[in-house]
C-alpha cells in the first residue's frame, strides 16, 4: 500500500511528465487497438462455422474460370464423392436482386436458399422462433431486415409473397453472429420452394474425421467433361476449399458483390506493420521519458539501496508507476475509440461491436505493457552500484547513450511511419484520380424489370406478358426527352466477368475474360475505337463479332486485326475444321473491376441481347 501512495504522489507530483506521457501513450494504444481489432475480426471471418478448417466447399474450374459450384449438377463423365466419409452435406443458392412482396410494397431481398442442414454447419443466433426450413413454404429473416419490413410488429407467422408468387410464411428470426462473414443475406428460403432455381447450388460438405481431402483433390484435378463432347468440349476440374479460405478468394464469390465479402491478405500484413510500429513509437517514447524523469531520480534509489531497499522493493516502484500510466492511457485510449468509432465504421467499412477479444486485449496491455517498460529501468538501477545511483543526479551523461539509442531508434520508426503515410497518401491519390477507362458522368444502371428468380413459374402465358412489358418500357424510354441513350441489358460494365481459353492463329493458347454487349454499349459508355469499325445492329440481326481491348490483342500476339482471327479452344476440340473468328475491332483498355487488379485481356461478342441509362 505504501508503495502505491509513492507511486501516486510522484506521479501528482510530476504533472507536466504524466500528462505529456500519459497523451503520448494513449494515442498510441488507439491507434494501435482501431487497427488489432479489425485485424481480429479479419482474422476470425466465419467463425461461427462449426469447424471452418474441415468444412469444404466445391471450387470447380472450367476452361479456366473458377468459382463455388456443385458436383451433383454435372451428369455427364463426372466423380461424386462417396457419401461414406460425408458427415454432412448442405448446399446453397445465392440470389442477389430477389425480392418479396409485404401488401402493396416491394422490397429488395439478397436470398440465401438452402436447407436446414445448413444449421448443422453455421450457427446463427435465433432472435425469435425456430431457425427450422420444415416446409417448402418456411422463411427466416434477419433481424434487421425484419424491422424494415414490420417495424415494431412480431414477425413470426407473418406471410410475405415471394417473387415467383408464392407465400413464404416466417418461421424465424435470425441474429447477426459477433464474428465477420463471408455470406450476407436477408432471407433464408427453403431449397423445397422450387426445383429450377436461377443458379445452380453450391455444396457444403463436412467429412468424417479420417477422410482423405488429397485423394479427393487428386481424383477432382483429373478434366471431366461436362456435356456428352459430340456438342461440347468443355472440361472442368474441381478441388475442395475450405471454408477459412473462401474469404481470401474474392474472385471464387465476385459475382454477387452485394452477397459475399472478401479480403486481402496483403493489405492485412501491412496494417500489422503499420499498427507494429505505431506501439513500437508510443512505448519507445514512453520509455525514454520514464528515464529522463528517473536521472533527477537516481540519487533516491541510490540511497535507498544503501539503507537496504532490494530489487523486489525497486522493480515494485517502478512496475506500479507504470501501470498506473498505462491504465489511465489504456481509459483514454478507449475513450478516444469511442469518439472516433462512426469515423472508423465509415473507413473499415464494418461496424465493430464489443467482443471477449476487446476485454483480453485491454487485460494484455495492462499487463504487459508495464512489464515491458520496467524491465531497462530495473536493469539500470538494480545493477549500478548506491554511489553510481547517487552520483547520476549530477552526471546526466552516463544516461545519455541510452536515451540517445531510444530516441534515435523512436525518430527512425516516426520518420518510416511518415514515409509509409505519404507512399499510401500517394496510392489512395492514384486509385480515386486515375479515369478507369470508360465514361462515368451521367450514367445510372438500373433494375426496370423484376423477375422471379424460379424458373419453374415461367409459364408461355407470363413470358408473352414479360415481352409486352419490356416492349413497353422500351417505347416509354425511347419517348423520354431526357434520355439520350439507352442499353437494355442485364449486365453494366463493372459486372465481374467470365473467361475461357482461346486459339490465335499459330495454336497458341490464351485466357481471355468475355463480355456480351451490344453496339450501344460502347456508345454508352464512350469507350473509343482506336482500329477496325463495330458494325451497327439492329434488333433483328443476330450476327455476333469479336471485338478485344489491347491487351488481349497483344496476349494474342498481335499487332493489328489485319488477318487476325481466334478461336475457343473448346470449339476446336470439337471440330477440328472449324475456322478463326476474324477480330474486326480493337478498342482501348479500361478497368473492369478494382483498379489494383489492372487491365485483363477482354474479348467482348458484340450482338443483341438492369438498364443502363445515359441522362443529358
Amino acid at each position: 500500500m505504501k508503495t502505491l501512495k509513492y507511486a501516486l504522489r510522484f506521479l501528482m507530483r510530476s504533472k507536466s511528465y504524466t500528462v505529456i506521457n500519459l497523451l503520448g501513450l494513449a494515442f498510441s494504444l488507439a491507434c494501435c487497438i482501431i487497427l488489432m481489432r479489425y485485424i481480429h475480426r479479419e482474422l476470425t471471418v466465419d467463425t461461427h462455422c462449426m469447424d471452418r478448417e474441415h468444412v469444404y466447399a466445391i471450387c470447380t474450374n472450367t476452361e479456366g474460370s473458377r468459382g463455388l459450384s456443385g458436383l451433383k449438377q454435372y451428369n455427364y463423365d463426372t466423380i461424386s464423392i462417396d457419401n461414406r466419409f460425408v458427415e454432412t452435406m448442405s448446399t446453397y443458392i445465392p440470389l442477389e436482386k430477389d425480392y418479396v412482396i409485404s401488401g402493396d410494397n416491394r422490397f429488395p431481398a439478397r436470398c440465401l436458399v438452402t436447407d436446414s442442414a445448413f444449421f448443422q454447419l453455421f450457427h446463427y443466433p435465433a432472435v425469435q422462433g425456430e431457425l427450422s426450413l420444415s416446409t417448402p413454404q418456411s422463411a427466416l429473416l434477419t433481424e434487421k431486415y425484419a424491422r424494415k419490413i414490420f417495424g415494431r410488429e412480431n414477425p413470426i407467422g407473418k406471410v410475405l409473397r415471394y417473387s415467383n408468387g408464392k407465400d413464404i410464411t416466417i418461421e424465424g428470426i435470425v441474429g447477426e453472429p459477433e464474428c465477420k462473414t463471408t455470406i450476407n443475406f436477408d432471407i433464408i428460403l427453403s431449397s423445397k420452394l422450387s426445383q429450377r432455381w436461377e443458379r445452380m447450388n453450391t455444396e457444403l460438405y463436412r467429412f468424417l474425421p479420417g477422410t482423405d481431402i488429397n485423394a479427393i483433390n487428386k481424383a477432382g484435378s483429373v478434366p471431366r467433361y461436362i456435356n456428352d463432347p459430340k456438342y461440347d468440349t468443355r472440361t472442368h476440374t474441381f478441388s475442395l476449399i475450405p471454408v477459412k479460405d473462401i474469404y481470401w478468394n474474392g474472385s471464387l464469390t465476385d459475382h454477387e458483390p452485394a452477397m459475399f465479402l472478401s479480403g486481402n491478405r496483403s493489405q492485412l500484413i501491412i496494417l500489422s506493420g503499420v499498427c507494429l510500429l505505431l506501439l513500437l513509437t508510443g512505448v519507445l517514447n514512453f520509455i525514454n521519458l520514464y528515464l529522463v524523469t528517473l536521472l533527477r531520480r537516481g540519487k533516491e534509489y541510490g540511497l535507498k539501496k544503501v539503507f537496504g531497499a532490494c530489487g523486489r522493493t525497486l522493480f515494485a516502484n517502478i512496475w506500479i508507476e507504470n501501470t498506473l500510466l498505462v491504465l489511465s492511457a489504456l481509459s483514454a485510449a478507449w475513450l478516444i475509440i469511442e469518439i472516433l468509432s462512426i469515423p472508423a465504421e465509415y473507413v473499415f467499412g464494418i461496424h465493430f461491436s464489443y467482443t471477449a477479444f476487446d476485454g483480453w486485449l485491454s487485460i494484455g496491455i495492462l499487463v504487459l505493457l508495464p512489464m515491458i517498460t520496467s524491465i531497462y529501468p530495473y536493469i539500470k538501477y538494480n545493477y549500478t552500484s548506491p554511489i553510481l545511483s547517487i552520483r547520476s543526479i549530477s552526471g546526466q551523461s552516463h544516461s545519455s547513450h541510452s536515451r540517445m539509442f531510444f530516441l534515435g531508434t523512436q525518430y527512425m520508426i516516426t520518420f518510416l511511419l511518415v514515409v509509409l503515410s505519404l507512399y499510401f497518401n500517394r496510392q489512395l491519390g492514384m486509385l480515386l484520380n486515375t479515369e478507369p477507362g470508360f465514361r462515368t458522368k451521367n450514367i445510372m444502371n438500373v433494375n426496370l424489370v423484376y423477375e422471379s428468380k424460379d424458373f419453374s413459374s415461367y409459364t408461355y402465358e407470363s413470358m408473352q406478358q414479360r415481352r409486352q412489358r419490356v416492349m413497353q418500357l422500351d417505347n416509354e424510354l425511347n419517348t423520354c426527352p431526357f434520355i439520350e441513350l439507352y442499353e437494355p441489358s442485364y449486365e453494366n460494365i463493372l459486372t465481374p466477368t467470365f473467361g475461357t481459353n482461346y486459339l490465335n492463329d499459330k495454336g497458341e493458347k490464351v485466357f481471355l475474360n468475355i463480355r456480351y454487349a451490344t453496339p450501344t454499349f460502347f456508345k454508352l459508355y464512350d469507350i473509343k475505337v482506336i482500329e477496325g469499325e463495330i458494325p451497327d445492329m439492329d434488333k433483328e440481326d443476330r450476327r455476333t463479332v469479336l471485338v478485344v481491348n489491347k491487351a488481349a490483342l497483344k496476349a494474342l500476339g498481335y499487332t493489328s486485326i489485319h488477318g487476325a482471327g481466334v478461336i475457343e479452344e473448346n470449339k476446336k476440340r470439337a471440330n477440328s475444321g472449324t475456322s478463326l473468328q476474324p477480330i474486326v475491332a480493337v478498342v482501348e483498355d479500361y478497368f473492369e473491376g478494382h483498379l489494383t487488379a489492372g487491365v485483363k485481356p477482354l474479348s467482348i461478342l458484340s450482338e443483341h441481347g438492369s438498364v443502363a441509362i445515359f441522362i443529358k
